[in-house]
């Protein structure tokens, strides 16, 4: 703890702010963990589910389904659901439309790690430069060299690129794990947004009935 305690005395402000980028890129990841654990198995339950209730005639019931699921997942199909139990047209393209806010979502704060990679060295180097520029100044105050005069700036340079670079390497490990995670929630997505589709679609060609009511009539 002590020589912890060390380190950030002779890294100064520098050295916190990497410290602050880096608690940032690990509270970016953790969120995204939790905020997207699961989504691929409740986007497929509720597909299947709302397909096989389609199959049955079921539209007004597969629409307080899809209503009652949680907001993330639920609001891919509500819309178009509502869209074909009025008999409106552009079943597919709404859809796609929520299935591509669905998956801005699915971003969300990846931005803050690609930052964080790009700007973690250039701070630590921004460290390097105030550390040699310390040990100038400690130089020119005791009018000679040695490395007992410039070990404290060489010290606060020497750390502060390391933490640099370690906080950068940190933050693209974290985006490509979830960019990886993510690219494989938006690809169950996309097939499940298809599959609902192409089912609406059919159903809708095909003139199917509800249990009470034609499936392209209009209702509520």
């Amino acid at each position: 703890m002590h020589s912890l305690i060390e380190i950030f005395k002779t890294g100064g402000l520098t050295l916190a702010s990497i410290f602050l980028l880096a608690l940032v890129a690990a509270f970016v990841l953790f969120e995204r963990l939790i905020a997207t654990a699961g989504v691929r198995e409740r986007v497929r339950t509720t597909t299947d589910s709302l397909i096989k209730l389609l199959y049955q005639g079921e539209l007004a019931t597969a629409r307080t389904q899809a209503a009652a699921m949680e907001p993330d997942v639920g609001a891919l199909f509500t819309e178009a659901l509502g869209r074909m139990a009025q008999n409106r047209p552009g079943v597919r393209e709404t859809i796609e439309r929520q299935r591509a806010q669905f998956n801005q979502g699915l971003r969300k704060g990846l931005w803050m790690l690609g930052t964080i990679a790009a700007a973690s060295p250039f701070i630590g180097l921004f460290g390097t430069v105030v550390g040699i520029m310390q040990s100038f100044k400690d130089i020119a105050e005791t009018g000679g060299g040695g490395f007992s005069v410039v070990s404290r700036g060489l010290s606060e340079a020497l750390i502060t690129t390391a933490a640099g670079i370690i906080v950068a390497v940190m933050a693209v490990v974290f985006y490509n794990f979830l960019q990886a995670r993510l690219a494989k929630i938006a690809f169950v997505v996309r097939l499940s947004c298809e599959e609902l589709a192409e089912v609406l679609l059919e159903r809708r060609g095909a003139g199917g009935k509800e249990k009470h009511g034609d499936l392209g009539s209009t209702g509520t």
